[in-house]
């Protein structure tokens, strides 16, 4: 079964660096960091690109879930300001996966 693994901290605390090293360390792993969902410029987090970064997030996690070279999702996340929201809601449309 694939493994989902969530790294959910503060900003400043190291957590792409401790993706980076499961990422290295797990054999057959992707890691989905936030950054590369939301590269708009300028970022302003209205509604609307809210769901696009959603959207966003919950596509890439879903094609590498589907995807049978890969077994471990990593996927790095704050929980600072409306970042809280997102990962719920992901969490929530994501139920229905197989990991």
């Amino acid at each position: 079964m694939k493994k989902l693994i969530f790294v959910y901290s503060p900003n400043g605390v190291g957590r792409c660096p401790t993706c980076g090293l499961l990422h290295r360390r797990l054999p057959n792993s992707a890691w989905l960091e936030p950054k590369w969902c939301r590269q708009i410029n300028p970022f302003t987090l209205t509604p609307e690109i809210q769901r696009l970064v959603e959207s966003n997030f919950l596509h890439t996690i879903r094609g590498y879930l589907s995807c049978s070279l890969v077994n471990y999702v990593i996927f790095s996340h704050g929980f600072h300001g409306p970042r809280r929201q997102i990962l719920d809601g992901l969490m929530a449309t994501l139920a229905d996966a197989d990991y």
